[in-house]
């Protein structure tokens, strides 16, 4: 899997991102993939249904997302 492209979709942008490692989530412990963006930046999302509909940011599902949102400057 990793190395493989995967679709993600944000609001209503998908995104065609690079698999990069697996964890698991520090706050809920949730399996995570870590993606590279097209940007380059590392994002978490939760792994791909078998029905290859795009999988989403794990923030928008986690239920410590806050923890880990950073302050505003």
């Amino acid at each position: 899997m990793f190395g493989e492209t995967l679709l993600v979709q944000i609001g209503k942008t998908t995104l065609l991102c690079t698999v990069d490692n697996d964890s698991l989530c520090r706050g809920c412990g949730a399996p995570i993939l870590w993606v590279l963006t097209p940007a380059g930046r590392k994002m978490p999302v939760d792994p791909p249904d078998e029905d290859g509909t795009p999988t989403v940011s794990h923030f928008s599902t986690c239920p410590d997302a806050s923890r880990f949102r950073k302050a505003k400057a």
